[in-house]
């Protein structure tokens, strides 16, 4: 993966495939939540005027986010080519562009843990992204899926390197462009990766610090 190839994983009935399947519906829902893109406008115009919503019709139509360079299309899928699908991508080329960039994603994220010298892997030969358990691998990768890049969160990443679970929690949130909290993506994140992986080093004893769950908004 450090050469830009694609992921490559035999994952039916195995860990790494229900870890897989997991980071697929949880990012099925963060980046294009059914109820919520059926009431969002795209900025692909309609033959007879005006806009399509971001999904109508069975189709996934580009939108750009003000602060984004670049166009977004289906499950969160970001960049120079989204913008020129004016007709919709269908589910199946959806589904397709959400494959290929969980790959990437994990790439991207096995790049940085394994090169940068802000990892504490990368100082240490016997370490390696490769030796992460499937779960801890589609945590760390969703930063890059979401936000482009894992070194935005560098703290976090050495919290979970190095099995600290109480800096992983101090870490982990994400903020918008006016340094508010994103709370819907926050509260998923923490519920589906955070708080399981925190349970985990408890039960396998790799850190001996108490556990208090962390509180969800219902």
């Amino acid at each position: 993966y450090k050469n830009g190839g694609m992921v490559k994983y035999q994952t039916k009935g195995t860990v790494e495939g229900r870890a897989r399947d997991r980071f697929r519906s949880y990012l099925m829902e963060q980046e294009a939540g059914r109820d919520y893109i059926s009431r969002k406008r795209s900025d692909t115009r309609k033959p007879g005027g005006g806009y399509y919503k971001q999904y109508e019709g069975g189709r996934y139509y580009p939108y750009k986010m003000p602060s984004e360079k670049y166009y977004t299309v289906g499950y969160g899928h970001y960049g120079p080519d989204a913008q020129k699908y004016t007709k919709g991508v269908n589910e199946a080329q959806a589904l397709e562009f959400l494959e290929k960039d969980m790959d990437n994603a994990v790439r991207l994220a096995g790049i940085y843990v394994d090169q940068n010298t802000k990892s504490p892997y990368s100082s240490d030969p016997d370490k390696s992204f490769a030796d992460l358990d499937p779960h801890t691998k589609y945590m760390l990768a969703d930063y890059p899926y979401n936000l482009g890049k894992l070194s935005k969160f560098p703290k976090f990443t050495e919290a979970v390197l190095t099995g600290d679970t109480t800096a992983a929690r101090q870490q982990y949130q994400r903020y918008d462009k006016q340094d508010r909290p994103i709370v819907k993506r926050n509260e998923a994140f923490s519920e589906t990766f955070l708080e399981p992986w925190i349970e985990k080093q408890r039960n396998t004893n790799q850190v001996a610090l108490p556990y208090t769950p962390y509180p969800l908004r219902k």
